[in-house]
């Protein structure tokens, strides 16, 4: 699945594991062995399981990984304290040491689902696309009837360009799941990035009824909506998005390029604002400012606008032109002058001849 989104999708799954894996981590791990040759081994295992629980439910997941070590040596053979380790090695964020836990219970318990989904989860976010592939496939062998695997390859397939194994893939968490707006989400942007984009509106919409508080669905949506040319359908999905995220200062820049297209300056100024005040120092939107003002004849502002856009790009070629229009709107012909001077340096030195001859030109007509 940031942004990214998609892959992105960095996506991805986060809910599966968190689901699935905590009754190994909580309550399979409790099992002591009934196997124990030696009693007081046997009591030993489960003070260091009964301590262990309790830290998982405080929370301090590095004491309680440290006991189910201890516990692990007392009984090599028990799989489900290596997937308890792996678990909480997942919580802290360390997933190579997870994958080594998993890959422990997975030796110990090989036609064991779980361990084998855990494993690929483990492995998607390390990265490790082909042997994640591989332990999602055996899930599925093992199990057939769990929809996160089925997405979980999915992701897997996606990442790696298989896009017609990834919708086989989701079809398949979706024929077990109709209702799940991970798999219409994912299945959605697979049919945009091949350009179907009819089919991905109506499967990232399905998915947006689920789950309309999804940002990155709803921005894929917008996307799929432009692709189809409804302007006006783009903007309401960004617009959503904007009440969801409204410190996302990028959003609020696409929802005030598409309403300076409307020729709505008021309402795109406005949104400009916003993203300035989420980022002070975003240059699209002072730059989208600065020239809104100028069309409109608000000169004074506009050279306030364009200062402050060379404030922040120095080297902007474009800012000194336009502070130099506005400049010579308003009378002000040295100002304008050196403004133009300035830009002309900035276009020469980046070989910027279309944007060189405009200053040239405007130095040309108040320099006679």
């Amino acid at each position: 699945m940031q942004r990214s989104k998609l892959l992105g999708i960095g996506l991805v799954l986060l809910g599966g594991i968190a689901v699935l894996v905590p009754t190994v981590a909580t309550a399979e791990i409790q099992i002591a062995s009934k196997n124990s040759s030696k009693q007081a081994i046997s009591q030993q295992l489960n003070k260091l399981l009964e301590q262990g629980r309790k830290l998982v439910d405080a929370g301090n997941w590095s004491g309680a990984i440290a006991l189910y070590q201890k516990a692990a040596k007392l009984e090599k053979n028990n799989p489900r304290i290596f997937s308890g380790i792996g678990y909480l090695q997942g919580l802290k964020g360390d997933f190579a040491a997870a994958v080594v836990a998993y890959r422990q219970a997975v030796v110990l318990e090989p036609k064991n689902p779980d361990f084998h989904y855990a494993l690929a989860y483990s492995l998607g976010k390390l990265g490790e696309n082909t042997g994640a592939a591989e332990a999602y496939s055996r899930t599925i062998e093992l199990d057939q009837n769990n929809p996160k695997a089925y997405l979980g390859f999915g992701v897997i397939m996606l990442r790696q360009g298989n896009y017609n194994s990834a919708i086989a893939a989701y079809e398949k968490a979706l024929a077990l799941e109709p209702d799940n707006a991970s798999a219409h989400g994912f299945l959605g942007e697979i049919l945009l990035r091949q350009g179907r984009s009819m089919e991905a509106i109506s499967a990232l919409q399905k998915s947006a009824q689920i789950d309309p508080n999804n940002s990155t669905v709803l921005l894929s949506l917008a996307d799929a909506w432009g692709k189809q040319g409804n302007e006006t359908a783009k903007l309401l999905t960004l617009q959503q998005v904007a009440k969801l995220e409204p410190s996302n200062a990028k959003v609020q820049v696409a929802i005030g390029n598409m309403l300076l297209t409307q020729n709505d300056l008021e309402n795109a100024i406005l949104a400009y604002e916003k993203a300035l005040t989420v980022e002070p120092n975003l240059v699209t939107a002072q730059e989208a400012i600065g020239n809104i003002l100028l069309a409109r004849g608000e000169l004074k502002p506009a050279i306030r606008a364009y200062k402050r856009l060379i404030v922040l790009s120095p080297q902007n070629g474009n800012a000194y032109y336009s502070l130099g229009v506005a400049l010579q709107q308003q009378q002000q012909i040295p100002d304008a002058i050196a403004a133009f001077s300035r830009a002309r340096e900035l276009y020469q030195q980046r070989g910027q001849l279309e944007g060189l001859q405009k200053a040239e030109a405007a130095l040309k007509q108040l320099q006679p």
